[in-house]
This record gives structure tokens, sequence and C-alpha cells, in this order.
């Protein structure tokens, strides 16, 4: 989350720090990471952080999951790279339930709320500084 808030804010003339991107690139990487898991069927599969440990089961999942999210968001031209993340947190098993990802969720909601007009203050600030130079 604080790497899409970053963007958001201090690379608000980014493509991917459109709050489409951030909605929408999140979205597809929660949906890649279940994708995933489900394709390999790595829902029991022990998880990387209590065992330290990544199966083979897991990292087919991560690597399927990580093309799904990189091609579905290219393809939706809603490239987020901070998407990736939640998409390694679900594949690997961190939050591979409805209630795990529910944080993450509320939390890509409430940048995409509180940054929209913080994005349009700081691309005004940039280019009257751009102006001004």
């Amino acid at each position: 989350m604080g790497s899409t808030a970053y963007e958001v804010i201090e690379q608000p003339q980014m493509k991917s720090a459109r709050i489409n991107n951030v909605i929408v690139g999140h979205l597809v990487g929660f949906c890649s990471g279940f994708l995933g898991l489900w394709i390999v069927n790595a829902w029991h599969t022990q998880k990387l952080l209590p065992s330290g440990h990544l199966s083979w089961d897991r990292m087919w999942a991560v690597a399927s999951a990580t093309i799904f999210t990189t091609v579905i968001n290219l393809r939706l031209n809603s490239s987020q790279p901070a998407a990736l993340s939640t998409t390694l947190l679900v594949a690997m098993g961190e939050m591979q339930t409805f209630r795990d990802a529910l944080p993450i969720a509320v939390g890509v909601l409430l940048i995409a709320l509180i940054a929209k007009p913080l994005r349009r203050v700081r691309l005004k600030v940039m280019q009257t500084h751009s102006a001004n130079s």
C-alpha cells in the first residue's frame, strides 16, 4: 500500500498513478493471485512466511499469478506496479481468504478516495512550478 500511496502523490503524472489504475490494477492483482492458487490447487500448501520455504505449488501459483496480473493489466490499460505485491501476497498464501484480503482492499479504496484530490493539487503545483522555471 505504501508504494501505491507514494506513487500517487509523488509521481502524479505517471499513468499508473491514475485512480483507475490503482483500483483496477490491485483488483486484477487479487483475482490473479486467487486464479494462480486455483489453477495449481495450492490452497492448502504451506505458506511462505511461517515456513521460510516456497513449495513448488506455491512457486507455480506465484509465477502464473504474476503473468496473469501483468498481461491483464496491460490489456485493460490499468498498469499499477504495486499490484504485483498484492498478487504475491495472495499467491504466497498470506492473503488467500476474503477475510485476509479485506484490509488491503479497503486500503486501496481509501488511497483512491484520499489520493484523487491530492493528486490533482500535486499536478497543479508541478505545472505551476514548471511554468515558472
